[in-house]
């Protein structure tokens, strides 16, 4: 309610949690609970990904308003001379701040205006590739609340790239600004700061092209994990047998008895098997604390581990390799001695230095109250069942023979393609009981896909930001170069007049780009070393400092850099010397 925090509310449900393990010890030793709020549990990990995007796309809008901001400045730089004749003639400066603001209100709506309508249909292009992992995408459209939003960002782009050119304009007094006209101090002091702008276009985009990188790698690293079990030819179906018609043990055991016995005889089917939860189809999932024979029982401390109950063959079925020891056989029926598997991490955890084989571990107790041990058979490797991005995590296994439960997931390993035998798998339910429902029918290819789906995504689209951002680099630098060149035309002809090269002039200009590009880059590096720390929670096996990826993102930006510096270097290299200076 009101008022009450997480804490609180945390605290009280473990309270009524070791309540209910001291009333009921068989049952619910070992059992806790974790309060979440209600956001968070609809947003999920989603949130920093979605934090990520929004800084993206952020970047992106302060490139673009960098690249405005220098285009204007160029342009105002012509404009120099009518500036200071408006001043001399009377003009206040708030009416020169006015006419720079309106201009660049202007060019900001306009290009608003084509956005929205782009983002109105982009939208819909998204969202159709958008995972259901991302929440409450059902709700993303370009309404009210977006219009407002892009026109409070028009406004505030068209005040930063506005106000630029206006404040430089207005720095110098109309005399000299008259004087000066095409040339002078002025002129030099707009080119520094043009410079000073193409500089932080690179820094940024080079930040957001590393985070791209990262989150490149990422994908690929998540993408080439081996979850542990062979993922080919596997197809699961959830199945709940209802408590009224399937009321005790054997008539739960009997059901999955007739129905495997049945699915292994289709044509094409491997082996078939059954689970409690399927690997990274199933998010709840028990984990129990349990008591180890011979050793102290700490409250405080008692070991646990994931609780799986499987079916026969479930380890062949699913590829996953015994280590030490057997797997569960015919023999471990609900008469026989209570047996387990664990897996690898358990057996490093909890017997680092000898063997668990033989060893005897509880789960709880009987109806007297006493202790039902279970004894250790055999050790299987690990296996994800998580995630690919959660290392795999402590694994008991109880064979079903011995722990039937009423809900339970069939595994299907086919020599070809396992979407094929989803209507033979359902057919094959209705046979042995006509009322009992399959759901979330799903091959392991498709389970994979949507573990991977928003991170697919955010790939993509941070792909997509960054491209956008390289792209604003090569135009700032291309349009500045170009200035550059219109500007100095006629020092050009004198040079070329007086015996250069045009390759000495290509020269000069190119390493006047390759200059900026140079220090954005070790500005953006240091940026980065700082700001990529945020987001290596995001990542996987790859380090936010990642040498390699810092190395590439430097090498897109100096490739498309030295591109955008070469073409007006070579056009200023083609400068007639005599047309020039008889036209200047």
């Amino acid at each position: 309610r009101e008022g009450v925090s997480l804490a609180d509310a945390q605290a009280e449900m473990t309270a009524i949690a070791d309540r209910l393990a001291e009333e009921y010890p068989d049952t619910n030793e070992g059992v806790g609970v974790v309060v979440q709020s209600l956001r968070d549990s609809v947003i999920g990990d989603a949130r920093p990904r979605l934090l990520l995007l929004l800084a993206a796309a952020g970047i992106v809008l302060l490139i673009s308003c960098v690249n405005v901001a220098g285009m204007l400045l160029a342009r105002a730089t012509d404009r120099l001379g009518e500036v200071g004749l408006r001043l001399a003639i009377g003009a206040e400066r708030r009416r020169i701040v006015r006419l720079f603001l309106t201009e660049s209100l202007v060019l900001a709506l306009t290009g608003g205006v084509v956005g929205v309508a782009l983002a109105a249909w982009g939208t819909r292009a998204l969202l159709a590739l958008a995972p259901g992992s991302v929440p409450r995408t059902g709700e993303v459209a370009v309404d009210l609340g977006v219009l407002l939003f892009a026109i409070l960002i028009m406004v505030a782009a068209s005040l930063i790239f506005g106000l630029v050119p206006a404040a430089q304009a207005l720095r110098h007094n109309r005399r000299p600004i008259i004087s000066e006209g095409r040339g002078g101090r002025a002129i030099t002091r707009s080119g520094r700061l043009r410079n000073g702008l193409v500089v932080a276009e690179v820094a940024a985009s080079l930040l957001l092209v590393i985070g791209t990188g990262l989150v490149i790698r990422t994908f690929l690293n998540l993408n080439a994990v081996d979850p542990g079990f062979d993922p080919n030819g596997l197809l699961v179906a959830h199945v709940r047998l209802p408590n009224s018609a399937y009321q005790d043990n054997d008539a739960i055991r009997s059901f999955h008895d007739q129905v495997l016995e049945k699915l292994r005889s289709l044509p094409g089917v491997e082996s078939a098997t059954t689970v409690l939860t399927f690997p990274m189809h199933w998010n709840i999932r028990g984990f129990l604390s349990f008591t180890i024979e011979g050793r102290p029982e700490d409250e405080e401390d008692f070991p646990a581990a994931g609780y799986q109950v499987v079916g026969p063959d479930y380890f062949r079925t699913m590829g996953i390799p015994l280590l030490r020891g057997r797997l569960f056989d015919s023999g471990d029926t609900s008469g026989a001695v209570p047996v387990a598997l664990v897996n690898r991490t358990v057996a490093e955890i909890n017997w680092p230095d000898e063997d668990p084989i033989g060893k005897r571990a509880s789960w709880g107790t009987d109806d007297e109250g006493n202790r039902i041990w279970i004894t250790i058979v055999g050790v299987v490797e690990d296996a994800y069942v998580e995630g690919l991005d959660l290392p795999p995590r402590p694994e008991t296994y109880r064979p079903f023979a011995q722990d039937p439960f009423n809900f339970m997931t069939l595994v299907l390993r086919t020599g070809d393609d396992p979407a094929s035998y989803a209507t033979a798998l359902r057919q094959t339910v209705v046979d042995v009981d006509p009322t009992q429902p399959v759901s979330d029918l799903k091959t392991m290819d498709e389970i994979l896909s949507a573990e991977l789906a928003q991170r697919r995504f955010n790939m993509l689209l941070m792909g997509l930001f960054a491209g956008v951002a390289v792209l604003l680099v090569a135009v700032g630098l291309y349009g500045m170069l170009s200035f550059s060149v219109s500007r100095r035309r006629h020092e050009i002809g004198i040079r070329r007049a007086l015996g250069a090269l045009p390759r000495d002039i290509v020269v000069q200009f190119t390493f006047e780009g390759v200059r900026m590009i140079a220090l954005g880059l070790c500005i953006g590096a240091a940026g980065a070393l700082t700001v990529v720390r945020f987001i290596s929670t995001q990542l996987h096996g790859v380090s936010a400092t990642d040498i390699p990826t810092y190395a590439i993102a430097a090498l897109v930006l100096i490739s498309v850099g030295l591109l955008a510096t070469y073409l007006p270097a070579r056009r200023a290299a083609r400068v007639e010397p005599m047309t020039v200076l008889r036209t200047e």
